[in-house]
């Protein structure tokens, strides 16, 4: 017998329903069916389970009400549900409560709509998010890590796509640039750069990875900090891409004080090398110049022809700006040092550039406090540089302009101006109007034999750098081309000042005795010899250092002695000054010994006593430079 049309439509929808459980039983996801006061009417295994609780205790009682949302925010849930009887779908995440603990859920209230559009039930739909919301905080705590450790490089590190914009930028380029990372993301060099040919040479680089797909190393690179100093920087680009478009990872390592250390290094190389030439060469002018000096001297005196003496005077004078020379050339040579005396420097500095810029159309202004402390300084070296810096100023303000000198006492780290060491310096600051210096020019400034004018000799500033070097500092300088130039000198301070010298009036020594005298140069000889027998002596004179031993052994041994020694420093191929002084030392402590040498920045000149000597000579030299010897360490009296 058929079944009827209505048992099977109740059959089917029997079977359905029980398929329709079976698929929801099957699902993880929680899931519910809510009368529109809030009321649960169904429940898939999912939620049941999670509360270990018999499925009949959680039918019929409100929602807020259930196991899963004890402790939760009830009056936001129920103003939830009357919105979704109301049509609304809600959808927020929500912490619920598991027989296992809480977990987090991505929560879903759908409402159920009739033929008619009215609200018949709401679904209630809950998915366990916890282990996403655990690897998403561990995501985020990763990229906080990652963010963290890329602002703490102390280098360049940046990523940009084809069109130039930053997607990746760590602190030191926003610092660079005076901005924020935030700030940075999405915009160009463009938007932050000073210099417009910098951008254009950093998006050329860029560009060229990208289309290449090979990295490019860049060692040295300028660029301009949001402040106008400028940085150099060592710059690895490495093509990657994003979201399967092209872009560029650069690395950028600050290499400004490592330039700055290697350009220093090689100051000093260039200097060096012309220090052994210009050593030499001063040496052996300063024997010419001695036996003309001598000479000449000894001839101004014996005249009593008036025009005669005017003439040789003027000679002298002449003679004096040669020597002059040498001291500019001694002051490259390797070891070099001069007599310095610790005092202020503030009255060598105002007379030396009122000096120089006497009858021009320069106004100097000074502003030299009283208060400044001493300095260990050679004067005449120092006026030399003084005179260099403000003779370029006034070369730089061919039409007039203003020339400011200051002065004040800084601190330094070890870091501030490399190589020099940390300590308090005395800051001179020369600053003019003039021209400025291009940026190409301004790195070779100090280099010898480098000059931008016509007759120039391009050492002024370089004997400049070499003095103040000498001198335990340093050199700076800084230019805007139109705006003017500020060279800066630091020179470090004394602690105290030494007592005031007295100085000597012009005197006429007359004595006797032998004194041995050793030059390799006869002339030089000969010139000793007129000059010590008109002071009443008696020389011997002897080519080499050996034959200076010899001699004065040999008149030990009859029973003589000498008055004083005076020994050449250097004697090519032989025995030397310091060599013979050493020797007849053993032999008698007490015998007054003076070097001689036209090489005066040797370390013997400087310093005599340190090396078995009683006092130095330097060639050239006068009858007065003598005299003033002999009446110090021979007066009888």
């Amino acid at each position: 017998m058929p079944r009827s049309p209505k048992k099977s439509t109740e059959a089917l929808v029997k079977t359905d329903a029980a398929q329709m459980a079976q698929l929801l039983d099957s699902l993880p996801q929680f899931i519910g069916l809510l009368d529109l006061d809030g009321t649960i009417r169904y429940l898939n295994k999912a939620p049941v389970e999670a509360a270990g609780i018999p499925e009949e205790e959680l039918l019929g009682i409100k929602f807020w009400d259930s196991f899963w949302w004890r402790g939760g925010d009830h009056h936001r849930l129920r103003q939830e549900i009357a919105r979704a009887a109301g049509g609304e779908t809600i959808r927020r995440e929500a912490q619920v409560l598991t027989k296992d603990g809480p977990i987090h859920i991505d929560f879903i209230l759908t409402p159920i709509f009739d033929a008619h559009g009215k609200v018949l039930q709401i679904i209630a739909e809950g998915r366990n998010i916890t282990d996403l919301k655990r690897a998403l905080t561990t995501i985020s705590e990763n990229e906080r890590l990652l963010r963290q450790v890329i602002d703490l490089v102390p280098h360049f590190i940046f990523a940009k796509n084809r069109d130039g914009h930053f997607i990746l930028v760590n602190k030191a380029v926003a610092d660079a640039y005076g901005t924020t990372v935030e700030n940075l993301i999405g915009k160009t060099d463009a938007d932050f750069a000073k210099s417009e040919e910098e951008v254009r040479r950093f998006r050329a680089d860029d560009l060229a990875v990208m289309d290449s797909g090979t990295p490019k190393l860049v060692p040295e690179e300028p660029i301009t900090h949001h402040d106008g100093t400028i940085h150099f920087l060592s710059t690895i680009k490495i093509p990657f891409s994003i979201l399967r478009e092209p872009a560029v990872l650069g690395v950028s390592v600050d290499i400004t004080e490592k330039k700055l250390l290697w350009e220093e290094a090689q100051k000093a190389q260039r200097l060096e090398a012309l220090g052994i030439l210009a050593g030499g060469i001063a040496h052996d002018f300063n024997n010419l110049l001695s036996a003309l000096f001598g000479f000449i001297d000894l001839a101004r005196i014996s005249t009593k022809e008036a025009q005669t003496k005017h003439f040789l005077e003027e000679a002298l004078r002449g003679l004096n700006r040669a020597r002059g020379l040498t001291r500019q050339l001694l002051t490259f040579a390797k070891g070099g040092t001069s007599p310095r005396q610790i005092g202020p420097i503030q009255a060598l500095i105002r007379e030396t550039v009122s000096f120089t810029l006497s009858g021009s159309s320069v106004t100097v202004r000074f502003d030299l406090p009283d208060d400044l402390p001493p300095c260990s300084h050679d004067p005449d070296q120092m006026a030399q540089v003084i005179t260099n810096i403000t003779l370029n100023a006034y070369h730089a303000m061919p039409g007039g302009g203003n020339f400011t000198v200051s002065a004040e006492t800084v601190t330094l780290d070890e870091q501030a101006l490399p190589p020099l060491p940390a300590g308090r310096y005395l800051r001179l600051s020369f600053r003019d109007t003039g021209v400025g210096i291009p940026a190409t020019i301004l790195p070779h400034i100090f280099d010898p034999f480098f000059t931008t004018k016509q007759k120039g000799s391009g050492l002024g500033l370089a004997i400049s750098y070499s003095i103040v070097k000498q001198h335990g500092g340093t050199i700076t300088v800084t230019s805007t081309p139109g705006t003017g130039s500020t060279f800066a000198i630091y020179l470090p301070t004394a602690a105290k000042r030494p007592p005031e010298k007295t100085v000597t009036q012009p005197i006429r020594h007359h004595c006797g005795g032998p004194i041995l005298v050793m030059d390799d140069d006869p002339a030089l000889c000969d010139l000793m010899r007129e000059l010590l027998e008109q002071a009443g002596y008696q020389i011997t004179c002897v080519t080499d250092g050996a034959a200076a031993v010899d001699a004065f052994l040999t008149a030990r041994q009859k029973g003589h002695s000498f008055a004083a020694v005076f020994l050449d420093l250097t004697v090519p191929g032989g025995v030397g000054g310091h060599e013979a002084a050493v020797r007849i030392r053993k032999f008698d402590p007490e015998v007054p010994l003076f070097v001689v040498s036209g090489y005066s920045a040797d370390p013997i000149m400087a310093e005599p006593h340190r090396f078995g000597f009683t006092d130095s000579l330097p060639k050239p030299f006068t009858m007065e430079d003598l005299t003033r010897l002999l009446e110090k360490y021979l007066n009888p009296a």
